[in-house]
């Protein structure tokens, strides 16, 4: 199923709505305009969290049990995008310089 820029939004405002993350970064191959039937949607959450990094979005992808909607998403602390950021070969160094700002600060 290719989603539509609404379609994507709307996944963007559910998620900010439950979590109240700082940041929702669209990248991979929505961003690129280069999706298929087969892409799955991919997006960074930048949000406070205790949790270990693997477990952080178990609660983002309960909101969309059963939607059909294939997404990857990743949750990393702000502290971890600090860390991360300016390391070129870092994926949250590629999704800040690439990536599509969904919700929050354009910085």
């Amino acid at each position: 199923m290719l989603l539509s820029n609404d379609d994507i939004q709307k996944l963007a405002d559910t998620i900010a709505g439950a979590v109240k993350p700082e940041k929702i970064i669209l990248f991979g191959s929505y961003r690129t305009g280069e999706a298929t039937e087969e892409s799955d949607v991919d997006l960074f959450v930048v949000a406070r969290s205790k949790l270990p990094r693997g477990k952080r979005a178990s609660h983002i992808r309960r909101l969309f049990r059963g939607a059909g909607i294939p997404m990857d998403i990743l949750v990393y602390t702000p502290e971890e995008v600090a860390y991360w950021k300016d390391t070129p070969a870092s994926l949250v160094a590629q999704v800040m310089a690439q990536g599509k700002v969904l919700y929050g600060r354009q910085n």
